[in-house]
């Protein structure tokens, strides 16, 4: 992941020859927590990324889900 000014912020490696939407969703929250006025993200892929991973790469980008007081909320990111 990058950003304009400061370029790579951090490195997702494949486990498994899976992608690491885990990961993703947990450094996106991080990064939430940042800028948290932000609502937008922009999503650049190769031209081989299937059509699957950037579905689940845009769910990652626009929500969370987490318990709060013993019930599961979801939380927007970059909607």
């Amino acid at each position: 992941m990058g950003e304009r000014t400061r370029g790579l912020l951090t490195r997702l490696p494949k486990a498994e020859g899976q992608y690491d939407f885990k990961g993703l969703a947990s450094y996106l929250r991080r990064v939430k927590a940042n800028y948290p006025d932000m609502s937008n993200a922009t999503v650049l892929l190769e031209p081989t990324v299937p059509y699957d991973t950037l579905v689940q790469v845009m769910d990652a980008l626009r929500f969370f889900e987490a318990s709060q007081d013993g019930q599961l909320v979801r939380a927007e990111l970059f909607p």
